[in-house]
């Protein structure tokens, strides 16, 4: 099936609205669910959601047609939780641009293998999923992050181990917070 070139695009392939296609329920589970592209970059595709870890619950794998993980029998839930919300997003995202259905797996150095023409990036943090999605024909990498913003006195308390007095200048000149822009810069 040919997919979307441009992810702003409301139609998928076949002429159906984009919000056509709902989210499969979850009672509760993922939420939030917010589909973005910049106007400049048309062919990216910003996906961010949230779940919550009250309405989890091991049925959900099945009822959500999603396998339960055998390397994460021994997980704690939450873990177990962060990886059913991550799997049933991207799974919703590539369907609703166009993409066969597909359960995003790991290859054997546990690196996320994606559709063919497709690239993305993956976080998870704080019960919030960050999902930007690609073709591959683009010629661009994805990368996405979720981090909360560390605190002011942290990042004082920190700085020295992370990055030099010459970046501690670049960063306070940014014009960011010196906590905010720490904690782009932190690896």
């Amino acid at each position: 099936m040919p997919v979307n070139k441009r992810f702003n695009s409301t139609l998928t392939p076949t002429g159906r609205k984009l919000t056509d296609i709902p989210l499969p329920v979850s009672h509760g589970f993922l939420r939030d669910v917010q589909f973005s592209s910049p106007a400049e970059h048309p062919d990216v595709c910003l996906i961010q959601a949230c779940w919550d870890y009250a309405c989890f619950s091991e049925p959900l794998f099945s009822s959500l047609d999603i396998p339960a993980p055998t390397h994460l029998n021994k997980a704690a839930a939450k873990r177990r939780a962060e990886y059913l919300a991550s799997r049933v997003l991207v799974r919703h995202a590539l369907s609703r641009l166009g993409a066969e259905p597909w359960l995003l797996i790991n290859d054997a150095d546990r690196a996320p293998v994606w559709p063919q023409g497709f690239a993305g990036s993956l976080s998870h943090s704080h019960q919030r999923i960050a999902l930007l999605l690609l073709h591959t024909e683009s010629g661009k990498l994805a990368g996405v992050d979720c981090e909360r913003i560390m605190k002011l006195e942290t990042a004082e308390e920190m700085y020295a181990a992370i990055i030099t007095e010459e970046e501690k200048r670049r960063l306070l000149e940014s014009g960011l917070p010196f906590a905010t822009a720490l904690t782009l810069a932190f690896p």
